[in-house]
């Protein structure tokens, strides 16, 4: 039995076939370079008849709407759209091809609403955007622009707000599916 942590790379997963009865994917496989290689690893190390599950955003979540346009208005459309990108995977029709493909069957979807709950938004909104790719395009962005585009970001969720911060509704597609 696997007790510690493991890192490694989802396409050469170091463990032998049929090694667990379940896998558990939360809002990784929208990252993965080659996606189908990677639940075919999935499958290869889940025994007959396990179950693999797996969260992708399903919808373009009320926040990341908000930064776009935020992007859009104070950087460029072009930095807007990559913010956008880790929302792009979501054709249930194009994930269930992907998992079948793979050798899954009996595969299940179902959407579920969660609430984001974030801090307040003056502090929020820059913390998200420091940790992006995109970050060290707002950094350069002069101080009264960059407090402008937050100001703005911060209205368009200002039917969100709750006592200490936000509580942004965003969906996402629950799966799951049998190993054959």
């Amino acid at each position: 039995m696997l007790r510690r942590p493991y890192q490694g790379d989802v396409i050469a997963l170091p463990f032998p076939d049929a090694s667990f009865d379940i896998g558990f994917c939360q809002q990784g496989l929208q990252f993965f370079l080659d996606k189908l290689a990677a639940l075919k690893e999935i499958h290869r190390v889940l025994a007959p008849e396990g179950i693999v599950a797996l969260t992708i955003w399903s919808s373009l979540p009320p926040w990341g709407i908000a930064i776009a346009d935020g992007l859009t208005r104070y950087v460029s459309a072009e930095i807007a759209k990559q913010s956008l990108g880790p929302f792009s995977f979501r054709d249930p029709d194009v994930i269930r091809g992907l998992l079948v493909e793979a050798g899954f069957s009996k595969v299940e979807m179902e959407v579920l609403v969660v609430e984001r709950l974030i801090g307040p938004a003056e502090v929020s909104i820059p913390g998200d955007m420091a940790s992006t790719a995109y970050a060290s395009d707002v950094a350069k962005l002069d101080i009264v622009t960059r407090t402008a585009m937050v100001k703005d970001i911060a209205k368009a969720l200002e039917k969100y707000r709750v006592e200490g911060g936000l509580a942004v509704p965003q969906e996402i597609l629950l799966i799951r599916a049998a190993a054959e």
